[in-house]
This record gives C-alpha cells, structure tokens and sequence, in this order.
C-alpha cells in the first residue's frame, strides 16, 4: 500500500482512511465545529440542570411545608381527641353518681347488704352473691 503525504507551505494533507485527504486547515475547522456543538450541547444540559435543580428545591420547600401542616393537624386532632374524650368520662360520671336524696330507695337497699366494719376507717362487706356475669345472684 502506498501512502502519500503532500506538504505545502499553506496547508499539509492529512489523511483520513486509505485514500480520503483532507487539509489539515479543514480538519481543524471541522474539530473546533464539532468542540463547538459539544460545549452548545453541554451548556444547554447545565442550564436544563439548574432548572430542574431549583423546581426540585422549591419541591423540597413544598414538601416541608405539608409536614409542618400535617404536624399541626396531628395536634388539633389529637386536642380535639382530648377533649372528647374529656366529654364522655364526664358523662359516664355523672351516670355513675348516686344522689342520696335522688335515689335513696335504691341507697337503703344497697346498705342492707352490706355488713359495716368495727372502726370507721374499715371496710366493708358485701354480702350478697355475685355471679360469673358480674350480675347479682337472687
């Protein structure tokens, strides 16, 4: 195979494949054209980057507000919770309470039950039979 190099004082050939020359003045615009598309395509890459660089923060920002939300839904609900509850533990109470005057009838019949103690400090017995169903056995 023969290889031919052509010099000249302006350009030199440079070769290109087996028999494909190109001066060296073309292929060097050619590079620099090509360098020039690689740095357009890289610089539109790096702005495409900070844009989605920054809607990613103000994601992050978004999503640190819904949790602070979420936090302090959590506490009014659970305050909310709180107070309900507070509601039915009243109630319940008030059902549970015996007013001598209201339902002496039933007071009277409970006493009779029961066998006090010697001192006032002691307890006292029931003496009737409760039942598997907590319930009172006749």
């Amino acid at each position: 195979m023969l290889w031919v190099m052509v010099e000249t004082r302006v350009d030199r050939a440079v070769r290109f494949g087996p028999w494909r020359y190109q001066l060296e003045n073309e292929a060097r615009k050619k590079v620099r054209e090509a360098q020039a598309r690689a740095n357009e395509t890289r610089l539109e890459r790096e702005r495409l980057n900070v844009d989605d660089a920054a809607s990613l923060l103000v994601e992050l920002g978004r999503l640190a507000a819904v949790d602070e939300w979420e936090q302090g839904r959590v506490a009014e609900i659970h305050a909310e919770g709180e107070r309900r509850r507070h509601e039915h533990r009243q109630e319940g109470a008030a059902a549970l309470c015996v007013d001598p005057a209201v339902h002496a009838g039933e007071c009277r019949r409970f006493d009779s039950y029961e066998v006090k103690g010697s001192e006032p400090d002691d307890c006292d017995f029931f003496t009737r039979a409760i039942g598997t169903d907590s319930y009172r056995q006749n």
